[in-house]
């Protein structure tokens, strides 16, 4: 449940952070931001999901088929863990055995997706 929530809140996010990207078809699609860090790029970091029309997240599997938890997430140091007895996630490093309830940076990459420019845009762009 608490993937879900971050979902959505990532998407909202998103949604207020998306840019206008040039008609350029060579221009990528998307970036990755991290919203511990500020830091951004467009290479992968490997465990951002994707969001459907609905605002869903979720992840591929090798063989394209969508499914709705990270199925690489034992791969990572740090994973998010949901806490029965307080009823909010903690963060656990696999690597090194110990929890916190801050999130980590590995675990705040989002995806950002740039909008392209339509010709609305670039005649208001141009007559201003």
């Amino acid at each position: 449940m608490i993937w879900l929530r971050a979902c959505l809140l990532s998407l909202l996010l998103f949604s207020t952070l998306a840019i206008r990207a040039q008609t350029d078809t060579s221009a990528p699609k998307q970036y990755f931001w991290n919203e511990i860090t500020g830091e951004t790029q467009y290479e992968d970091p490997g465990d951002v999901p994707l969001h459907d029309e609905q605002g869903n997240c979720y992840w591929l599997d090798e063989t394209g088929q969508k499914l709705d938890h990270d199925p690489n997430a034992g791969k990572y140091a740090w994973v998010e863990t949901w806490s029965e007895e307080h009823n909010r996630p903690f963060y656990y490093d696999q690597a090194n055995h110990i929890s916190t309830w801050d999130k980590p940076a590995d675990l705040a990459w989002r995806r950002v997706y740039i909008l392209p420019e339509t010709e609305a845009d670039t005649e208001t762009a141009t007559s201003s």
